[in-house]
């Protein structure tokens, strides 16, 4: 499930500069999506 960001989060995955989907999210959120916890 993709969970939705903050404008703060998305401004740190900009920065970051990882691409995804029409999103730029960070490394950590990326593994996230490949790896999903049971959090």
């Amino acid at each position: 499930m993709i969970q939705s960001v903050t404008e703060k989060e998305v401004e740190t995955y900009n920065e970051r500069g990882y691409v995804v989907p029409g999103i730029q999210l960070s490394a950590d959120r990326i593994q996230d999506w490949m790896q999903p916890s049971n959090d």
